[in-house]
């Protein structure tokens, strides 16, 4: 392992050949160690942990598409069974948000959405990852937004009935488009009752719980053209409040020389 910590703390300008190597031999011991004892893969799994959370923590732009796959080609046309140690590291991503760096986010989520290579096959793990990220649409990072929804529609996508009329054990889509029409109507409420902005001489404040309702709403409703556009115009009209009167005044001589 201490080799595996000199590859991923390289800083120089093989930062991203470090991770790529790296990354291949993770990929290979995941791979790899579908068939050993319960005693090894404990032993294996007590020193990947740590390691792989160094890694989710520190990704770049250089490196998260090396660890997407590396989570890819372990664990492909695999035993969900034999894979729940990765799986169960992947599904933690969700508990160790980064708060405040979009970027790393954005790429946990992405490697979460890995696990779209076992299908239908892990109904509890979707489960559990639909009723945690359902409540993060009202995030306020646009990015992390289509993420999250992107991993929301897969967990969604395996919700179907069989031919002796029964419903697989996967998160509904029905259940779960009653529940985002309710959070819809009461975030239009929100938003038509209380502003978004408040201003008050050279201050402005930004109501959280319109602002929440605003991000909601572009959430949901992204794939409406005129909605998005309406969207923009009204991020836009925000943006301008915060511009010192001094500095829109100048503007606007200058506009109208």
């Amino acid at each position: 392992m201490d080799d595996l910590y000199t590859l991923i703390r390289d800083k120089t300008k093989t930062q991203e050949g470090s991770h790529r190597v790296a990354a291949e031999i993770v990929a290979g011991m995941i791979r790899g160690s579908k068939h050993w004892t319960l005693d090894m893969l404990d032993e294996l799994w007590k020193k990947l942990t740590p390691f792989l959370n160094e890694v989710c923590t520190n990704l770049s732009v250089e490196t998260v598409s090396h660890w997407g796959s590396c989570f890819k080609y372990g664990m492909e046309d695999e035993d969900p069974r034999r894979m729940y140690r990765p799986i169960e590291f992947l599904r933690s991503l969700m508990n160790n948000q980064t708060m405040g760096n979009t970027f790393l986010e954005t790429s946990q989520w992405s490697l979460i959405q890995r696990l779209d290579n076992f299908e239908w096959r892990i109904p509890a793990i979707w489960c559990a990852i639909n009723q945690y990220a359902k409540e993060f649409l009202d995030h306020p990072y646009k990015a992390i937004r289509e993420h999250i929804a992107s991993v929301l529609g897969t967990s969604l996508s395996f919700d179907i009935r069989l031919s002796n009329g029964q419903s697989t054990r996967h998160p509904n889509v029905d259940q779960f488009i009653d529940s985002i029409r309710e959070r819809l109507n009461q975030a239009i409420k929100i938003y038509e009752k209380k502003p978004l902005a408040n201003i008050s001489g050279q201050n402005v404040e930004i109501d959280s719980e319109s602002r929440r309702a605003l991000c909601e709403i572009d959430s949901i409703v992204a794939n409406d053209d005129f909605i998005r556009k309406s969207s923009v115009i009204c991020r836009m009209c925000l943006a301008v409040t915060y511009f010192d009167p001094s500095f829109i005044e100048e503007l606007i001589e200058q506009l109208e020389q």
